[in-house]
């Protein structure tokens, strides 16, 4: 007996022994016929190819996710310093700071810059990830994060040009 033969129902090992007639049989494995299927080769599909609106897609995500996220840095750049300063500010002077001190408008340019990071993340990156959000949930958040972002804006520009409380003071 051959190394094969066992293994195709030559020999005890492969095959089984029949009850009635003592012979060694094939087993069912042998009746089947293994043999792998030839397919044409693999090309990619219609959807599976790279279009360019799905390129374009990923790059708007992309920097839009990079420039939400420079922005809300920097606004918390801006507030750590804003109260870093106002901490001294009051410590040096033990007075409170003005509306119009560097301080404040750190401190407002910062929030300011944080809501525009927020803003620009939800406007440009996730209505386009999650485009079946409830508008009911999405429109308030819109909302209030552009309020938030003009009003430091107005803020910002009515104190640079002295219509609030007086220019600000270095």
């Amino acid at each position: 007996m051959g190394l094969g033969e066992g293994l195709r129902g030559g020999g005890a090992v492969g095959g089984h022994m029949s009850p009635s007639r003592g012979t060694v049989g094939h087993s069912r494995l042998d009746s089947l016929q293994l043999t792998m299927p030839t397919h044409a080769p693999l090309r990619p599909t219609a959807s599976a190819s790279v279009s360019p609106g799905r390129v374009l897609a990923s790059l708007r995500i992309s920097l839009g996710t990079i420039w939400a996220a420079a922005a809300c840095l920097l606004g918390l750049w801006l507030i750590s310093l804003a109260l870093l300063d106002a901490d001294l500010a009051v410590v040096a002077e033990s007075q409170t700071p003005s509306p119009a001190s560097p301080a404040s408008f750190g401190l407002v340019g910062g929030v300011a810059l944080f809501a525009m990071g927020q803003f620009v993340f939800v406007t440009v990156v996730a209505d386009r990830v999650c485009p079946a959000a409830r508008r009911l949930i999405t429109y308030p958040v819109h909302l209030v994060l552009a309020a938030v972002y003009l009003l430091g804006l107005l803020y910002l520009v009515l104190s640079a040009v002295g219509l609030l409380n007086g220019p600000i003071k270095g």
